[in-house]
């Protein structure tokens, strides 16, 4: 979203804004475009934290499309991943299908 990446680099951060946007991206019955996703996701990470609905728009969409994704997008998506402490272990993001073991 340029809203949110706006934001992000005015360091204004609105939570209940980020998490508007990302509810309304979740409802859209198109698939999300790889660089909103990977804008969004840098936006974010940003505020160093992704919860709930913010999450949630960046992992889902991300894990049918990742073999898709440009190199420039997965590796953003990726490092904001990572600045947010993406909790889970970021093979399972990346590799759609990997079971944690």
């Amino acid at each position: 979203s340029g809203i949110a990446w706006a934001m992000a680099v005015c360091k204004v951060e609105h939570r209940p804004l980020f998490d508007a946007i990302a509810t309304a991206a979740i409802r859209r019955p198109t698939p999300l475009q790889e660089r909103f996703l990977a804008n969004f996701a840098w936006a974010c990470a940003v505020f160093e934290k992704a919860d709930g609905p913010l999450l949630e728009l960046i992992t889902v969409p991300s894990q049918s499309k990742i073999t898709e994704f440009a190199p420039s997008s997965l590796a953003s998506v990726t490092r904001s991943l990572w600045v947010m402490t993406y909790s889970d272990d970021l093979s399972t993001f990346l590799l759609p299908g990997s079971s944690r073991g």
